[in-house]
C-alpha cells in the first residue's frame, strides 16, 4: 500500500519538530529518501516526543521498504498519539505492506473511529475490507467516502480496481466507473500538456515504460522479454520504476535502458518528465499503481497502457491499449474502452519463465490415489458463487480434494475467515490452505502436488496460469465477457488448448471432472505442456518483440500523420 506524502502535511502540527517535518517531506517528495531520514533522525534527538516526526520517518522507512523500522517508529507515533487518525493510519500502512492483513483492518477501524472524516483511513478501511476478501463491504466504504468527497482521485483509482473483482460487474459499469476517474483525474491536472516532437514516422524514437514492478514479480515477468529484445537502434529504452525493492530483475532491467530512474510518482513530476522528451510513453500499471496520475496530464505525444491492468484506465489522454482479440474480440470490447485497442497479431502475453523452476513432475494422484485440484490466485477473486461451483465440481469427482495457495492466506486472522467462507460452501475437510513459502523456485514447486489448476472468475490469474502450464499442470478456465475475465481464454488459445475453456458454469465441472477421470492423460500431459509452451508465441521472443515493435511504429506513424496544434 502506497503511502502519499500528502497525508502528512496537515498534520505537522506547530509543535518544534515543524520545519524539519516540512524539510523530510520536500526530501521525500523528491525522491531523496535517506537525506529525509537524516532530518527526521536529527530532529528527534531533540524533540522526541512528536509524533509527527516519528510517523514520517516510519512512512519513510516504508518507502525504503526497511519495515521493522517503520513498525517500531508508528508504533511510537501511536504511542504517543493513541487517538490521531493520522498516526492510526501510518501503523495501519506497515502492516498492509508486510501482509498482516487481519491487523491492518483493525488498525483502520481504530484511525476511522477516531476520525470518520479523514479520507485516507476511510480509503485504507476499504482497501483493508479488500485485502481481507470482504468486497461488498470494501466497495460500500469506497461508495459512501465518495458521496462526500466525490473529487478523491485516488478513491475512484482503488474504486475502478476493487470492481473487477466482483462478479455483479458488467462491462457498461466498469466503463462508467472508470470514466468516472478518467473526468476527475484530468480535470485535477489541468491543461493537457503540449507534446511536440519531430514528426519523423520513421526515425529512432524514445519510449518510456513506467511501473510498479520491474523486480521480480508478475508483470515483470510478461515485459522483461520484449523490453530486452527491441531494437536499440531504433527505439530507445526509458524506464520509470516507481518501487522500493531493488533484486536481480531490476538489476537487469537496467541494462535494457538508456536511463533507469527509480524515484516516486508525484504530481511535481510531470515536467521532469516533459524535459526528457519522450515519444512513447507505456503504463504498465494502470489503477494498481499511482503513477497513472502522470498519464492524466499528458507526458507524451503517445500514451498506451499495456499488461499491468485488465481494463480501461478511462482517461481520454490515453490513446491506446494493447491486447489481442482473444481477451478483447473486435466489436463490443471496443464500445467499453477510452483507448483505441490496438490487437496484438497472435497473442499480446510474452511469458519469461523463471529461471530456477523445478522439472515437471509425475501427477500426483497415481501416488495418493485420488485427483487434486488447485488454485494459487490471490483470494480476493474467490466468489462465493464460484466456489459452490467448485465444491459441484468436487462432488462429480468423488474423492477429490483442491487446494489454495495466495499470500493473504499467511495472514493471521484472515484464514479464519476464508475456512469459514469454505465451511459454508460445502468443502469440509476437502479444502486445504497451504502457507506462503520463501522462493520462487519452492512455489513452483508445490505445483507438483496439482492434477488440475482452475481458474478464478469473473478476475482470471495470468502468471498463476502460466505458472501451472510451464509445470505441466492443465488449467480450466470459464470464459467471461471483459478482459479480466478473457485472460484465460487468450493463455489457453495461446498454448493450443482451448478445450479447457469452458462456456458455462455446467460446462467448466463437465470439462474439469473430465480431466480428473482422464487417468494416465493427466500424467502425460504434464511434460507435453511445457514443451507446447515452449513452441507458442509466447515464448517467441524475437516474434513477439518485432511485432511489439511493429505496434509502437504504428502508434507513432499516427501521430505524426496529424496535423500539430
Amino acid at each position: 500500500m502506497v503511502v502519499s506524502s500528502e497525508i502528512y502535511k496537515a498534520a505537522k502540527g506547530d509543535k518544534n519538530g515543524k520545519k524539519y517535518a516540512e524539510a523530510a517531506i520536500k526530501k521525500w517528495e523528491e525522491g531523496r529518501l535517506q537525506e529525509a531520514v537524516g532530518i527526521l533522525r536529527e530532529a528527534l534527538v531533540s524533540w522526541r516526543d512528536d509524533e509527527n516526526l516519528w510517523m514520517l520517518l516510519g512512512a519513510i522507512y516504508g518507502e525504503l521498504m526497511d519495515y521493522n523500522k517503520s513498525l517500531n517508529c508508528n508504533k511510537e507515533a501511536v504511542r504517543l498519539a493513541p487517538n490521531s487518525a493520522v498516526c492510526l493510519h501510518g501503523l495501519a500502512c506497515v502492516y498492509a505492506n508486510t501482509g498482516y492483513n487481519a491487523l491492518f483492518l483493525e488498525t483502520e477501524l481504530k484511525a476511522h473511529d477516531a476520525d470518520p472524516t479523514f479520507v485516507p483511513a476511510v480509503d485504507g478501511l476499504a482497501m483493508a475490507y479488500q485485502r481481507t476478501f470482504q468486497m461488498k463491504e470494501s466497495l460500500e466504504e469506497y461508495q459512501q467516502l465518495l458521496l462526500k468527497n466525490p473529487n478523491n482521485e485516488e478513491a475512484i483509482s482503488h474504486l475502478c480496481l476493487a470492481s473487477i473483482y466482483m462478479p455483479s460487474t458488467t462491462p457498461e459499469s466498469l466503463y462508467i466507473t472508470h470514466r468516472y476517474y478518467g473526468e476527475v483525474a484530468e480535470k485535477n491536472a489541468g491543461p493537457e500538456s503540449v507534446c511536440l516532437r519531430d514528426k519523423d514516422p520513421d526515425r529512432k524514437i524514445r519510449v518510456g515504460f513506467f511501473g510498479t514492478d520491474f523486480k521480480k514479480h508478475s508483470v515483470a515477468y510478461f515485459m522483461e522479454a520484449l523490453i530486452r529484445d527491441l531494437d536499440k537502434s531504433k527505439y530507445e529504452v526509458y524506464i520509470y520504476y516507481f518501487g522500493s525493492k531493488v533484486d536481480e530483475v531490476t538489476e537487469r532491467y537496467k541494462t535494457y535502458a538508456k536511463r533507469f530512474i527509480k524515484t516516486v510518482p508525484h504530481a511535481k513530476y510531470v515536467p521532469l518528465v516533459l524535459a526528457d522528451g519522450l515519444d512513447v510513453a507505456f503504463d504498465l500499471g494502470g489503477h494498481t499503481g499511482h503513477h497513472i496520475r502522470l498519464f492524466a496530464a499528458r507526458i507524451a505525444p503517445v500514451q498506451i497502457v499495456y499488461m499491468g491492468y485488465p481494463s480501461t484506465t478511462g482517461l481520454t489522454r490515453m490513446d491506446y491499449r494493447f491486447t489481442d482479440h482473444w481477451a478483447d474480440p473486435v466489436g463490443d470490447a471496443d464500445n467499453w474502452h477510452t483507448e483505441q485497442l490496438v490487437r496484438l497479431a497472435g497473442s499480446s502475453w510474452t511469458y519469461l519463465p523463471h529461471g530456477d523452476a523445478p522439472e515437471v513432475s509425475e501427477a500426483p494422484f497415481k501416488k495418493n490415489g485420488y485427483v487434486t485440484f488447485g488454485s494459487f490466485n490471490n483470494f480476493q477473486k474467490m466468489s462465493d458463487a464460484q466456489l459452490v461451483t467448485w465444491r459441484k465440481l468436487l462432488d462429480a469427482v468423488p474423492g477429490s480434494k483442491i487446494v489454495f495457495k495466495s499470500f493473504s492466506l499467511s495472514s493471521p486472522g484472515v484464514i479464519d475467515r476464508v475456512t469459514k467462507r469454505l465451511a459454508d460452501a460445502g468443502f469440509g475437510d476437502r479444502a486445504t490452505c497451504l502457507e506462503a513459502v520463501e522462493t520462487t523456485k519452492a512455489h513452483l514447486a508445490l505445483y507438483a502436488g496439482i492434477d488440475i489448476a482452475l481458474d478464478p472468475t469473473p478476475f482470471n490469474g495470468a502468471t498463476t496460469t502460466c505458472e501451472a502450464l510451464w509445470m505441466g499442470v492443465p488449467v480450466v478456465t470459464l470464459e467471461g465477457n471483459r478482459h479480466a475475465a478473457r485472460v484465460g481464454v487468450a493463455l489457453l488459445n495461446g498454448i493450443g488448448h482451448p478445450e479447457w475453456i469452458a462456456k458455462d458454469d455446467e460446462h467448466f465441472i463437465r470439462i474439469a471432472s473430465g480431466l480428473a477421470k482422464s487417468g494416465e492423460y493427466l500424467n502425460t500431459i504434464r511434460p507435453v505442456l511445457r514443451k507446447e509452451f515452449i513452441a507458442c508465441p509466447m515464448m517467441d521472443y524475437a516474434g513477439q518483440a518485432r511485432r511489439f515493435e511493429g505496434a509502437i511504429r504504428d502508434c507513432w506513424k499516427a501521430y505524426c500523420s496529424t496535423p500539430s496544434k
